[in-house]
């Protein structure tokens, strides 16, 4: 096969990927959408569960943290070192941004993992 079939064909299958993303996105509001107004439905009945079919919606409480004052935060974590309350991913641009205004030294902790990557484009 040659350079331009190959290119072609990434081509194709990039354009039936953006469709069946821009359907999975479209579906997924409408998803969205229903969730919502089965979770206001039973919340105005009073009830924590409905099943159809063998297919079953219920409510369950959440929780999830969320910072208010980084600042603080960050002042916090440097204290007390209790660096589990963050995930754990490095920001590329954040890193590089970093090492040039140290001059090109690396930060203590860091190693660069670099890899090949196909970048394709459309139109």
């Amino acid at each position: 096969m040659t350079i331009r079939e190959l290119v072609e064909e990434v081509k194709a299958a990039d354009e039936t990927v953006a469709r069946a993303n821009e359907a999975a996105k479209l579906a997924q509001q409408v998803l969205d959408e229903r969730k919502d107004a089965l979770l206001a439905a039973l919340q105005a009945e009073g009830l924590d569960s409905a099943k159809v079919d063998g297919f079953s919606a219920t409510i369950r409480p959440k929780r999830r943290y969320g910072g208010t004052d980084w600042e603080k935060l960050y002042a916090y974590l440097k204290r007390s070192g209790d660096m589990q309350l963050l995930e754990r991913r490095l920001s590329t641009k954040a890193c590089d941004e970093l090492i040039e205004h140290r001059g090109g030294k690396e930060i203590p902790g860091v190693s660069l993992y670099e890899y090949q990557a196909l970048q394709t484009r459309r139109g």
